[in-house]
């Protein structure tokens, strides 16, 4: 079994420490060795864990079972259609914007998931 992220992020943040403290036990001048490439490479791998960890939690579905969110506004949802009458198990889902409000109970659609919208695009200044 894989180490989950929270895991690898505190393994190479362990293995940047004890790099470091090598480099500076040992002698400072060790910091542009190999123990301290490494220990360099490990801390920017533990940021970019952390950068995936929260683009993972940003853009991830939550089951309305699990949670809904605390006010209305514009949100993606799953929403799971009853196409073929009650009288048939055969349901479709597919995602769509919306804005909800207080209902979130349609009369032949559920809604049973949702994320909040990402960010509008901004163009990057030029300083």
């Amino acid at each position: 079994m894989g180490m989950t992220i929270d895991e690898a992020i505190k393994h190479a943040e362990e293995v940047a420490e004890a790099n470091e403290r090598l480099c500076e036990t040992i002698h400072p001048s060790l910091q542009w060795s190999d123990y301290g490439k490494c220990a360099a490479e490990h801390r920017q791998l533990a940021e970019w864990l952390k950068e995936l960890k929260q683009l993972r939690e940003q853009t991830r579905w939550i089951p309305v079972s699990e949670n809904l969110p605390k006010e209305g506004g514009d949100y993606l949802v799953t929403l799971c259609f009853d196409i073929c009458g009650k009288e048939t198990v055969r349901e479709v889902m597919r995602n769509f914007f919306c804005t909800l409000s207080k209902k979130w109970l349609y009369e032949d659609e559920d809604v049973i998931a949702w994320q909040p919208l990402p960010k509008s695009y901004e163009a990057e200044s030029e300083e």
